[in-house]
């Protein structure tokens, strides 16, 4: 399926209604970031207030990408802690909003800080080096 601008912007609408019907006041936009190119590109940035995280929702070409992060910078994307459809579409969108609603009230993920070519597991707040990139 071929994407234009209005149906990138049908996507983003779709997507920020889905956040406010499932996270009501859970879920704080903070900014919003579009590029109409051949490439057609968008970033929603949001706050998750219970945990103080960082949601992005970002958009390249016709797959999308939900990370999450903390005010320390550790991160992983929800892709990573459970597999999902991650093509831009309407049913995509809503299953991956539905895993990242429970995955985050859950609070049961790992977040990876990444320094000087070495990943670190970050657990209760604790730095544990991942020896091997496979076990993340």
């Amino acid at each position: 399926m071929l994407f234009d601008k209005d149906s990138y912007e049908e996507m983003i609408s779709f997507t920020k209604e889905n956040i406010l019907e499932l996270f009501n006041e859970t879920m704080k936009l903070v900014k919003e970031s579009v590029k109409w190119n051949r490439m057609n590109y968008f970033k929603l940035e949001y706050t998750y207030v219970p945990f103080d995280y960082v949601i992005e929702i970002e958009n390249e070409r016709r797959l999308f990408t939900i990370s999450i992060s903390d005010s320390e910078g550790a991160q992983n994307t929800l892709q990573r802690i459970e597999k999902f459809n991650n093509s831009l579409g309407e049913d995509n969108i809503r299953n991956a909003l539905r895993i990242l609603k429970r995955v985050l009230s859950e609070n049961k993920f790992n977040l990876y800080i990444f320094e000087n070519d070495k990943v670190y597991k970050k657990s209760n707040n604790q730095l544990y080096r991942v020896k091997d990139v496979h076990n993340m």
